[in-house]
């Protein structure tokens, strides 16, 4: 069982890499979260794995909930791995993690961390196709060596970044504070109606009203999914987005 999420598919390619590789089943949190699914039994599964983002060097808000509400039941404890995607830097989302399963007796016996395009395009360009590609067959790589961790049960903190807690710490605070308010969102005329928006948003922010889309909660995960998804590239943050261009991983 492999427990993800993703804004612009990084994590689900790898999450539906390795349960393709493993014949273990996917499971997207933000799905299973707002259905209120948050039990599993694994007593026929001898491992287990979480992929998810860094954002703000930490965990995004709706995985850290996730995490806390879920309850998993087994009679013997399996190996358990997580990997941290990120644009450069793990911060201390591992740590934070790893809290929390070890108060549920799933402590991580493996964390990796691995480097993908950031789709954070309010601060970072994506518009360098060969650089994209290139970033992500390297990560490919990498995978297939996390990869050979995993099958062989190797124990250890695998993750080659990370900051302490006073370095990330305020990072986080601040990012998740003030960088997930709505109110910097807006439309182009070019928006065609479409809908994707609306039903891309892992927290459901968005409504179509009078045909466009208007954010009707005040903070979000702000992973960017509406925006890399919009088929006219209509959605943007302030003046931040438009000239850095969309991503979305290309197998997804």
């Amino acid at each position: 069982m492999i427990f993800y999420f993703s804004g612009t598919g990084n994590s689900t390619f790898v999450a539906e890499h390795l349960a393709k590789a493993y014949n273990h089943e996917a499971i997207r949190v933000d799905e299973w979260l707002h259905t209120g699914r948050i039990n599993f039994n694994i007593d026929d599964q001898d491992r287990i794995g979480f992929v998810f983002p860094v954002y703000f060097y930490g965990l995004p808000h709706i995985v850290e909930q996730f995490l806390l509400e879920l309850s998993i039941t087994f009679e013997k404890k399996p190996y358990v791995y997580y990997i941290a995607i990120c644009g450069g830097q793990q911060g201390q989302s591992i740590k934070k993690a790893n809290a929390i399963l070890q108060k549920k007796g799933l402590g991580i016996d493996a964390a990796f961390d691995l480097l993908m395009p950031d789709n954070y395009t309010r601060m970072y360009d994506v518009n360098d196709d060969q650089k994209i590609m290139q970033i992500n067959q390297h990560a490919i790589i990498e995978l297939k060596e996390i990869m050979h961790k995993i099958e062989q049960k190797e124990v250890g903190h695998f993750a080659k970044t990370g900051f302490p807690r006073i370095l990330s710490a305020p990072v986080t605070w601040f990012g998740q504070t003030f960088l997930t308010k709505t109110k910097g969102f807006h439309v182009l005329d070019s928006c065609i109606h479409c809908a994707l928006c609306e039903r891309k948003c892992p927290v459901h922010a968005i409504e179509l009203i009078d045909g466009k889309p208007v954010w009707q909660k005040k903070k979000c995960e702000m992973c960017l999914r509406c925006l890399h998804h919009c088929p006219k590239f209509a959605i943007q943050y302030k003046n931040q987005t438009q000239e850095n261009g969309q991503y979305h991983h290309p197998v997804i």
